[in-house]
């Protein structure tokens, strides 16, 4: 058996490197570019080799594919792209943060407290709702995939305890959820960089803002609905939970040792700076400028020398050399190249948004303006399970304003919400998403089936949901 799956993942790499090496050479088509041909192939050869071997070889020759393509000048500028970034930083620090949380047991104390509180002891999906919102308010505050990995700890120390089987689909379901939540936490402000940067193309176009109070009103509320939509569908589907009310029956309020409330009250800090960038960023106060110079990843480093400094029982609270053996270098290689890889994506010279647009536009410019509605959350919706959220969204309201016959009798700020909502539905491909990537490396707790199906039906039901009820929702709120 060993034998034989070793001669698989040999195939497998196979496969990656002539999709990274080999399919250059095929024809271009359409608007793509030589330059185009390279960076699919590396990005399919990728995916493929993330599903089917892990996230560490995929990962890292995907990064010498990269280098070598020719969208950047040399393997060095590659290199640094990848891991000279804020964001390499950001989860450098993360990961370090979560292998701690791990080695003190606290997601374990976590789970212990929450399992003794009534409302889990009661009603176990109102317990799940709550790690979702767990998931999204720490993805606001902070970063998705920090939110992600710290909530996905806790689940972890649940499934542990509760001995839920390797594959379960509740695990799916679970994951699912928590990436949903740390997804969402992009979109809560309009202050936040990427739905800043979303909301600057509908400027520019149509050369007026929409309304911050306005924004919140519509889009805060129903990502709270669609998470509550999502956990209770998972009711009536009869997901089992049994193990929350198992686990709470005879639960009582843990004691919290001292090196369990010196990493709470750390991390608790840490993700409480992490805010500050985000709110501050137009202050002229020296010490905001300084705090926005050094950035999200800067700040986690400075808290992770921070730990390293500070003593507990006459040991350093952080220990690198130890934390070492927990840390995942799948995940971080992983997210490391799959950022620099999606800007590759939507470069110019690939073609590869140009022939995206030039492919969709002769179809959704003869659609009947609701049939136009539909047809651009679905097709976000779908693309965005394949490429870069952001990009989708700014594509598609680029598409709007070239194809204003389309938009005849519909709410032109009500369709670019939609739009921007249903390019966060990322949940059914690791290609999603980095922190999707990250969800379904988690062989352990899920397999590639259940994930997918899971995903699957949940855009479904999110699609769904932003066009029944978000966008009339939304159209009252934006009447003019």
């Amino acid at each position: 058996m060993e034998a034989i799956k070793s001669h698989k993942i040999i195939v497998y790499k196979c496969i990656v490197l002539l999709f990274m090496f080999v399919f250059p050479f095929l024809p271009t088509f359409s608007e793509m570019t030589p330059l185009g041909m390279k960076v699919l192939g590396i990005f399919i050869g990728t995916i493929f080799g993330w599903i089917t071997i892990d996230l560490l070889w995929p990962s890292l020759i995907g990064i010498v594919a990269l280098g070598m393509s020719g969208i950047y000048d040399s393997l060095e500028a590659c290199f640094s792209a990848c891991f000279g970034t804020q964001t390499s930083l950001l989860i450098l620090g993360s990961l370090f943060v979560c292998a701690l949380v791990a080695a003190t047991d606290l997601s374990a104390w976590i789970v212990r407290f929450l399992m003794s509180l009534r409302v889990a002891k009661k009603y176990p999906f109102v317990m799940v709702f709550f790690i979702f919102i767990a998931a999204w308010i720490v993805a606001t505050l902070s970063h998705c995939i920090v939110a992600g990995v710290l909530v996905l700890g806790i689940y972890r120390s649940l499934a542990k305890e509760a001995h839920i089987p390797a594959q379960d689909p509740v695990n799916s379901y679970m994951l699912v959820g928590i990436t949903l939540g740390c997804m969402f936490g992009d979109l809560t402000f309009p202050f936040r960089p990427i739905a800043y940067a979303i909301l600057n193309v509908y400027t520019a176009f149509a050369g007026t803002e929409i309304s911050f109070g306005g924004y919140i009103l519509t889009c805060l509320p129903f990502l709270a609905f669609m998470l509550a939509a999502y956990t209770f569908v998972g009711k009536l589907l009869k997901v089992n939970i049994s193990f929350l009310q198992e686990l709470s029956a005879n639960s009582v309020k843990p004691d919290i040792s001292k090196k369990q409330r010196w990493t709470l009250i750390f991390l608790t800090l840490m993700l409480a700076s992490m805010m500050i960038p985000s709110l501050t960023s137009t202050s002229t106060s020296p010490v905001f400028v300084a705090i926005n110079a050094v950035g999200l990843g800067g700040i986690t480093v400075i808290w992770m020398v921070i730990m390293m400094l500070w003593e507990v029982d006459g040991e350093p609270l952080m220990n690198l050399q130890s934390l070492s053996k927990n840390f995942e270098w799948g995940v971080y290689l992983c997210v490391c190249f799959l950022i620099p890889l999606a800007n590759a994506i939507s470069n110019d010279a690939c073609g590869i948004s140009a022939t995206l647009s030039g492919t969709l536009s002769p179809i959704l410019s003869s659609m009947p303006p609701m049939l136009f509605l539909v047809s651009i959350i679905v097709l976000s919706v779908i693309l965005t399970n394949v490429l870069n959220n952001m990009i989708v969204a700014m594509l598609f309201i680029t598409l709007l304003f070239s194809l204003p016959e389309c938009m005849e009798n519909l709410n032109t700020i009500a369709t670019v919400l939609s739009i921007m909502l249903a390019s966060y539905v990322a949940c059914a491909t690791p290609a999603a998403s980095p922190l999707n990537a990250f969800m379904y490396g988690q062989r352990d707790l899920v397999s590639f089936k259940n994930q997918i199906l899971q995903g699957v039906k949940t855009c479904l039901l999110l699609t769904l949901l932003i066009i029944c009820i978000f966008y009339p929702f939304a159209s009252l709120v934006f009447h003019v």
